[in-house]
């Protein structure tokens, strides 16, 4: 039997012609996966949500118009099984993320348009229920929730600019981490759908979420202590913000085995 699971793991007996001193003995064993391996590719969009508004001067800006960026990731993700069907899962990933975001100060002609991009490295834990069904299905979908913790690895403005009755001015790429003007950590909430792909007793994968941040990601205590090209020749000023987007992933999980007898 041990030979046969190592083989075979998740060879199916047949009641109506298999004898029934081998399928007590069968469940003399341990022979369902310990854990599942995966690999992941993965774009996303991310979309800037403003929290609270800081302007140059005390200020307010007159209208902010956001536009999403899109950034692109990969991940490698652990997960076991803790009731049929339920797994528990968490990993390591690495993103980029990237919008860009236009500030308009009427009273003082004034509008600047910045494109940040950050990279990101993240941990997330969730929780996944996958439909398997008879256990032959070739399609497999799964629904998961859960949440990550992120460390800012770099962000930067890209040649911001502020144009002013008919001139502008653009300062060089701006590193908004060395700035201190970010904060390290973030905190997200996620929920998604996906299916599995069988492939014998490993998968493919296809999975969308949708990411909720809640951390603000803007420096309080660094808001005005900012390069004198940002604040000065362009007026800029961050407000506080949080990220939330949306990300579609393809990836391969194994499932790793190790058959045997259960001990009493």
């Amino acid at each position: 039997m041990a030979k046969l699971l190592t083989v075979d793991p998740e060879h199916k007996l047949d009641p109506s012609t298999d004898p029934n001193e081998i399928i007590l003995l069968k469940e003399k064993f341990l022979y369902k996966p310990i854990f599942r391996v995966s690999v992941a590719i993965s774009g996303n969009q991310s979309t800037y949500r403003e929290l609270t508004e800081f302007g140059p001067g005390n200020l307010e800006f007159d209208n902010v118009t956001a536009s999403p960026g899109i950034g692109l990731g990969g991940s490698a993700l652990l997960e076991k099984e803790v009731y049929p069907g339920v797994d528990v899962g968490t990993g390591i990933s690495f993103l980029s993320r990237g919008f860009s975001i236009e500030k308009e100060l009427v009273y003082a002609v004034n509008k600047m348009t910045m494109v940040e991009t950050e990279s990101w490295l993240e941990v997330p834990l969730f929780l996944k229920y996958t439909y398997y069904g008879d256990g032959d299905n070739k399609w497999n979908p799964y629904v998961l929730a859960g949440g990550s913790l992120g460390y800012i690895l770099s962000g930067k403005l890209g040649s911001p600019e502020r144009s002013n009755e008919g001139a502008s001015v653009t300062v060089g790429s701006v590193d908004l981490v060395a700035l201190e003007q970010r904060n390290k950590f973030n905190y997200s909430a996620m929920i998604g759908l996906g299916a599995k792909i069988r492939l014998k007793t490993h998968f493919f994968f296809l999975e969308a979420k949708y990411i909720y941040g809640l951390a603000n990601l803007a420096n309080d205590d660094n808001r005005f202590a900012g390069s004198l090209e940002t604040l000065y020749l362009l007026g800029y000023v961050d407000s506080n913000f949080s990220l939330n987007g949306l990300m579609a992933t393809f990836g391969y999980q194994r499932s790793i085995y190790n058959p045997r007898k259960i001990k009493k």
